[in-house]
């Protein structure tokens, strides 16, 4: 797929995520700063009705989860708390640029926030509250870089790449609105086939996913997907809206195959020098019955559409691209870029000395 085309890809994500942002979690979009990452945050803005806040990677935890206000402590002689991002933002989304240079402290806030829906305070005795939101992953990660935390990344159902975009290439119009709205509304209509998610964990397994929560990310993007389809449609017909064959091929490329480790299997030849299938088994043996192989003939037949419709969806590298900062995230390098003495520019703020860091004058 051309550059445009991944870019088109990149902004669906950001339609989808704006329709059912509690569902989905959030995207991980490799993206660098620019004139098309700013149209990007431009577009889920206009979906979502609202600016997202955007919090910065390294955000202290009493910033993030709430802290303890000691002036107004000291002068009223009883605990006041301040409130955390996280907590205020409930129901909505938060942007996270460079969220490549997150730390595992932050990381893992996020992470138990997206999967149980409250925020605990740092601090013991402060009030645990609830806290609903979705996150987008700003990841500007380059080749010598350890990329996203995957304790946070995998938690993420949309991972998209935005290529920049040159010049002469015109801008993309955002997501419509209205259209979003629409869909929000639709997805009590949406339903899913029992073969579906079947079908999605066996194309999981078969490019070396052994987690679950792939799939299941996948089932959600494809339910907000055929919500999102039907919504665009004139003539919308009340009843229910079946997940179909376009619907899982983009869920597969937003949230399987870019977590893929090895390459989707190639589609079985269709033709005379294909092999014979096997005997059928003798009656008085535990054979399956007729309906168990229509059903597992079915699941099979919509394994290799999902696979070749979502190579279709899949811009050039871009599976490499994600499997290859994964890499990067987990080798040596990865862990030696996470000390201390090593790492990127940062911004003017305080140190901390309980962490072991110092200044690296030459460096500097």
């Amino acid at each position: 797929m051309s550059d445009a085309g991944a870019r088109e890809l990149a902004h669906l994500a950001a339609a989808l995520v704006a329709i059912d942002p509690a569902r989905l979690g959030g995207v991980h979009l490799r993206a660098f700063a620019g004139p098309e990452l700013d149209d990007w945050v431009a577009g889920l803005a206009h979906a979502l009705g609202t600016r997202p806040r955007r919090i910065p990677s390294h955000v202290d935890l009493g910033r993030l989860t709430g802290d303890l206000d000691l002036a107004a402590t000291l002068r009223t002689g009883r605990r006041v708390a301040v409130p955390g991002i996280l907590p205020a933002a409930d129901g909505g989304v938060l942007l996270v640029p460079m969220a490549d240079r997150m730390e595992r402290g932050i990381a893992g806030v996020l992470a138990e926030t997206l999967d149980t829906g409250r925020v605990v305070p740092r601090l013991p005795g402060l009030p645990a509250t609830d806290a609903t939101v979705a996150l987008v992953l700003i990841d500007e990660s380059r080749d010598d870089d350890p990329g996203v935390p995957e304790l946070v990344q995998s938690r993420m159902s949309l991972l998209a790449v935005l290529p920049p975009r040159s010049a002469r290439d015109p801008a993309p119009d955002p997501p419509d609105r209205a259209r979003v709205e629409r869909a929000g509304a639709l997805l009590d209509r949406v339903e899913v086939d029992d073969g579906t998610y079947h079908a999605l964990t066996v194309l999981a397994a078969s490019v070396g996913i052994a987690s679950l929560r792939a799939p299941a990310q996948a089932l959600a993007v494809a339910r907000v997907h055929a919500a999102w389809r039907a919504a665009g449609t004139a003539d919308a017909r009340p009843g229910s809206i079946r997940v179909s064959d376009d619907d899982l091929a983009v869920a597969a490329a937003l949230a399987i195959l870019p977590r893929a480790t090895v390459a989707p299997p190639a589609p079985a030849p269709d033709d005379e020098t294909a092999p014979e299938p096997p005997p059928p088994p003798p009656p008085d043996s535990d054979a399956t019955t007729p309906d168990d192989e229509d059903d597992e003939a079915r699941i099979g037949e919509l394994e290799e559409r999902v696979i070749e419709a979502a190579q279709a969806f899949l811009p050039e590298a871009f599976v490499t691209a994600f499997s290859e900062a994964r890499a990067r995230g987990a080798g040596r390098k990865g862990r030696k870029l996470r000390q201390p003495l090593h790492g990127h520019r940062v911004g003017a703020r305080p140190g901390d000395p309980r962490r072991g860091g110092r200044v690296d004058l030459p460096a500097t």
